[in-house]
């Protein structure tokens, strides 16, 4: 199990592949739970810091902490369906 920091010291454990929402400095959800994945305050801007997102944004980031894939989050599907095929798309 690998775990690592999110802003202000929050650490989040990770197994496997995860589905977390980031929102952005100064908003957060207004009925707690509201959202069907875990939510984060990225408080002191690090994460739009150093991935840049452009409004909502859907960002695959590697277990290294790579970016792998971004993209709209009105494209998710389709965009997602793309990035999985051209993994496994042979060499």
């Amino acid at each position: 199990m690998r775990s690592g920091t999110l802003g202000a010291g929050r650490e989040i454990r990770l197994s496997g592949p995860r589905t977390i929402a980031v929102l952005a400095r100064g908003t957060a959800s207004t009925v707690p739970g509201m959202l069907p994945v875990p939510e984060y305050v990225d408080a002191a801007g690090e994460f739009a810091r150093l991935h840049r997102p452009d409004g909502p944004t859907g960002l695959v980031v590697r277990p290294e902490g790579y970016l792998g894939a971004r993209f709209p989050l009105t494209d998710t599907a389709a965009a997602l369906s793309a990035y999985l095929t051209a993994l496994s798309a042979p060499v």
